[in-house]
């Protein structure tokens, strides 16, 4: 499966490569989004693409280039979802902060359907993390689920325990419920305190309730806090994690990609009946530090260059370097 996905992706580059045509979304490196035109939804121009696994991807313009980076990346991850069976992802991004809306055609847990209790579709945010934010249906309840997202499996144990016990859900994971019934709390205590200074002048037995009545009070308010403190414990400790679980995928991504780009490379490289013929490895050094230097080199300059450097080059080389590394 690895070995089909690899091949669609370097056709794709090929394509797009051959055709002369970059999107102002990936202006800068390869992309697995595919340019598939423009379209105006609710009065407003969208950039679209095709994603991997046929996801239909729509861009709000204009769309920052570093934000079309983290773009790739969150449609790469989705695409490979197995069981979110997501269709359309639609993006916007602004000051450094990126919205996501993603449609899908399926959610499934344990032989059962989960779509039709997420009628918005699942709303991300990505602002130093991926987060999710979005609400769930469960008969009267619209309750709303929010936290950082790990992994496809523990979003859906998220979605299937709201539907299933949504006022358990509220109670274990929404902080602001929690401190509303301390609120409620604080207005009982208050109201005791006031039953108290009045049964102070009656009979020692109902002291001794009036005080059990506060104690039994006083120790809900320390079990609330108790959990809001776990459940802000729980969310760094998760940030952590998903940071962690980032850097690493984040690298992954970062090695298959130049391993596209060696194989594209090669292949455009080879003579009318030759095969693949792959690029000096410190000409494409040689290249790329010449060329992050100085943006403005141009394909003459680079030739000159690394021929001064005693490296076998020729143009076509320097042009198939141009096109892949910079999309120029």
């Amino acid at each position: 499966m690895m070995f089909k996905t690899n091949v669609v992706v370097v056709v794709a580059l090929v394509f797009v490569l051959v055709s002369g045509f970059l999107s102002p979304l990936t202006a800068q490196e390869s992309s697995t989004l595919i340019p598939a035109g423009q379209s105006t939804i609710d009065g407003r121009s969208w950039l679209a693409y095709t994603g991997p696994g046929d996801i239909r991807v729509l861009a709000l313009t204009p769309f920052p280039a570093d934000a079309g980076k983290r773009l790739e990346r969150t449609v790469a991850v989705i695409s490979a979802w197995p069981t979110i069976r997501v269709t359309e992802v639609r993006a916007e991004s602004g000051k450094g902060v990126d919205d996501y809306v993603l449609f899908f055609s399926s959610i499934q847990s344990g032989g059962k359907e989960y779509s039709a209790n997420v009628p918005g579709g699942l709303r991300l945010r990505y602002d130093g993390a991926l987060m999710y934010d979005f609400r769930v249906r469960s008969g009267d309840y619209f309750v709303r689920v929010r936290g950082i997202l790990m992994d496809e499996a523990s979003l859906i144990a998220e979605i299937v325990k709201a539907v299933n016990d949504p006022g358990g859900y509220i109670a274990e994971r929404d902080p602001a419920w929690l401190a509303l019934q301390v609120e409620r709390l604080d207005k009982v205590d208050t109201t005791l305190n006031r039953r108290a200074d009045r049964l102070d002048s009656r009979t020692d037995e109902n002291a001794a309730v009036t005080m059990e009545i506060k104690a039994d009070f006083e120790a809900r308010f320390t079990e609330y806090n108790a959990r809001i403190e776990k459940l802000q414990a729980d969310a760094a400790e998760d940030r952590r994690a998903f940071e962690e679980t980032l850097s690493s995928n984040q690298a992954l991504l970062e090695s298959l990609a130049g391993s596209l780009r060696l194989a594209l490379a090669s292949e455009m490289n080879k003579g009318l009946f030759g095969g693949p013929k792959p690029l000096d490895p410190a000409m494409i050094d040689h290249v790329v530090a010449l060329k992050t230097a100085d943006p403005g080199t141009d394909r003459a300059t680079a030739l000159e260059s690394a021929k001064a450097a005693g490296l076998t080059a020729k143009a076509k080389q320097i042009d198939i370097i141009f096109r892949i590394w910079f999309g120029e």
